[in-house]
C-alpha cells in the first residue's frame, strides 16, 4: 500500500513545513522468497513425492522394479498384523516387494500397531 501521505490542508497548529513530504517511491510488496515460503516448500515436497510415486507404479512389475516404498493404508495394515503375529521383517518385505528398510520406517514393533488394545 505504500506510505501514507497527509491530505495538503492549512491548519494554524500543524508542525510540519509546507512542501516537507516528497514522494517516495514504493517498494514491492514483501513477500518471503519461495525459498522460505513454508506452504510453497510443502506443495514442492507433495508434488515430488507425487512423481516419484507415480513413477514407483510406472515401474511395477517390470526388470527396473527395485520394491515398493510408498503403501496404501490397507497394505501398512495388513503389514502390521503380520509384524505383530511376529513374522520377520525380511519375509513381509518379501512378501509385498517393499524395498529393504520399509518396514522398520514404521517404527520397532509395538510402536504402531494394527491390532486394537
Amino acid at each position: 500500500m505504500g506510505v501514507a501521505e497527509p491530505n495538503p490542508t492549512f491548519s494554524p497548529s500543524s508542525t510540519a513545513t509546507p512542501g516537507a513530504f516528497v514522494s517516495q517511491p514504493v517498494p514491492g510488496p514483501g513477500y518471503p522468497s519461495s525459498s522460505s515460503n513454508t506452504t510453497l516448500s510443502v506443495l514442492e515436497a507433495r508434488r515430488r513425492l507425487q512423481d516419484e510415486a507415480a513413477a514407483e507404479f510406472d515401474r511395477t512389475g517390470r526388470s527396473t522394479d527395485r520394491g515398493r516404498e510408498f503403501l496404501d493404508v490397507a497394505t501398512i495394515r495388513d503389514i502390521l498384523i503380520l509384524r505383530d503375529q511376529g513374522i520377520d521383517s525380511a519375509a513381509i518385505e518379501s512378501r509385498f516387494n517393499l524395498k529393504a528398510g520399509v518396514l522398520k520406517r514404521l517404527g520397532p514393533p509395538g510402536a504402531v500397531s494394527a491390532l486394537a488394545s
